[in-house]
């Protein structure tokens, strides 16, 4: 039985015809008819048609396969057909590109072309991504480009301190052709940088202290880039320094020669003034100039004492009781105000620091009075006063009133008490006391009546316990139990700070007297 995978044996004994082979799905489309010798198979020598393998940089793509079917006779009427799969590697080639790009003086925008190169030649596709730095990039069709760069990125190449990096922007271009070669490249171009420069430049709150002479205001400018400023500006004038924060905020200080002139009677309106001259400049290469004026204070002028006092306070500390708090006060001549009032109040201390910020301290005697139970509200606060000083005879006098936290109070302890019984009255007279840590004026009361007797309590500790004549004779009753014998009180102790202690006490009850018949 023929080998169903090779097909018939062709070419086998003696007396047989030559085999016939036909072969289907050749790139001619028609089958083909090879006689094969007697003995030997029919050998199928596949033609390759075309240039030779294209050479150098190679990229496969989607592999294919081609087929074709081979139909073999053996002549006596047995065939087979095989179906024959040849693999096919794609070839292909990345483009190649070079970029040029031109810039203009007269715009903001770079323009320039990626040519690209297949060597294949596959058509082929540009697509570029948005630049790093934010700027807008088109390409045609051609690789012909258009790159405008951000008003960011512009306004960072005018920085003073900008880099080649600051000045510069990059942007990514792929090229593909339809055969899946892909070839990418980073464009870098320049960014033309741009700049606003401050502009209405002007001073604003400018005063001159009558005493010292001292002039001050705020250089100000605005600036459409929103960039901070740093200001140049001469150390020294003609007449006086100058100092500048770096707010724009200025100082100028007359010298005393210049202001001595300027007190003269028949001085000249030049002697009076100074000015100088400030570069305000915005970091990017924008700057702008402003003159400053100032006048210049006469010596002698007037003074105006601190108006306006005020205070803020604290609430007293839980464990000291101690208030923080800050006193303030504005002075008309614009002068720098000290603060003095250190010392003892009538219920503590407090210390008053130069820049009007204070610490009050109450005594443990104030503290303790303000848990008294009659304390009136004069024994919760206690008061100071803050005197603000400008240093040229001006003074104003701030009182302060501080709130006075009650300490914890120790209420009374270790009760005792004594007692007599008069036998014959059956009266019991006695004395409570007790001890109270705070050294506290203490007071006694209790109850006026009990189950057999009645009890008179003075404010002292003092009481007198008198029986009923009931309970005497139910203590002298044959069989009397010891509750029959005894009854009990409790007598209260106030420290009158919250305090209290309650004593229990215990008396005897004395037996009537029994009277004898004669």
């Amino acid at each position: 039985m023929a080998d169903q995978r090779r097909g018939p044996r062709l070419g086998a004994g003696p007396g047989r015809r030559r085999g016939l082979v036909r072969v289907r799905g050749l790139a001619d489309g028609q089958g083909r008819h090879r006689r094969h010798r007697r003995g030997r198979p029919p050998v199928l020598r596949p033609h390759r048609r075309g240039p030779a393998r294209r050479r150098g940089r190679r990229r496969l793509g989607r592999r294919q396969d081609r087929h074709f079917d081979v139909t073999v006779a053996d002549g006596y009427g047995g065939l087979v057909t095989v179906t024959v799969t040849v693999p096919i590697k794609p070839d292909n080639i990345d483009p190649t590109v070079t970029v040029r790009t031109r810039t203009s003086p007269f715009s903001d925008t770079v323009t320039g072309v990626v040519r690209a190169k297949d060597p294949n030649g596959d058509p082929v596709v540009y697509d570029v991504s948005p630049s790093a730095k934010g700027g807008t990039v088109t390409i045609d069709e051609r690789g012909r480009f258009v790159y405008t760069p951000s008003a960011q990125a512009r306004h960072a190449a005018a920085a003073d301190d900008a880099s080649r990096r600051d000045k510069q922007d990059t942007f990514l271009v792929t090229v593909t052709d339809d055969h899946g070669g892909i070839t990418r490249t980073l464009v870098t171009v320049g960014v033309k940088p741009a700049n606003t420069p401050p502009a209405t430049a002007a001073t604003r709150d400018v005063f001159t202290n009558p005493n010292t002479g001292v002039v001050t205001g705020t250089v100000v400018a605005t600036d459409a880039d929103g960039d901070p400023f740093t200001y140049r500006f001469p150390a020294q004038t003609r007449k006086g320094t100058v100092e500048i924060d770096e707010d724009g905020g200025f100082t100028y200080t007359p010298t005393a020669e210049a202001r001595a002139l300027a007190s003269k009677p028949s001085a000249p309106a030049w002697a009076k003034t100074d000015a100088f001259r400030v570069t305000i400049d915005d970091g990017h290469g924008g700057t702008t100039t402003l003159t400053v004026r100032v006048g210049i204070a006469p010596l002698g002028g007037p003074n105006q004492a601190p108006t306006g006092g005020g205070v803020t306070v604290s609430q007293p500390g839980a464990f000291t009781g101690k208030v923080t708090g800050a006193v303030t006060a504005t002075d008309p001549d614009r002068d720098l105000l000290t603060f003095s009032g250190s010392g003892p109040t009538a219920k503590g201390a407090v210390v008053v620091n130069a820049d009007g910020t204070f610490t009050y301290t109450p005594s443990d005697a104030a503290r303790h009075q303000a848990t008294a139970d009659n304390a009136t509200e004069a024994d919760l606060k206690d008061t100071f006063t803050v005197t603000a000083s400008d240093g040229y005879g001006g003074t104003l006098d701030i009182p302060v009133t501080v709130a006075i936290k009650p300490s914890a109070n120790r209420a009374p302890a270790r009760g005792t008490f004594t007692a007599d019984t008069d036998t014959l009255t059956g009266v019991v007279s006695g004395r409570v006391g007790a001890v109270d840590a705070d050294g506290d004026l203490l007071t006694y009361r209790g109850t006026a009546v009990t189950g057999k007797g009645s009890v008179v309590v003075s404010s002292a500790g003092d009481f007198t316990y008198t029986p009923t004549d009931a309970a005497r004779a139910a203590a002298g009753a044959p069989g009397a139990t010891l509750a029959d014998k005894r009854d009990a009180f409790t007598v209260t102790v106030d420290d009158g700070h919250g305090g209290t202690l309650g004593v229990t006490v215990r008396v005897t009850i004395a037996p009537a007297p029994v009277s004898s018949a004669l």
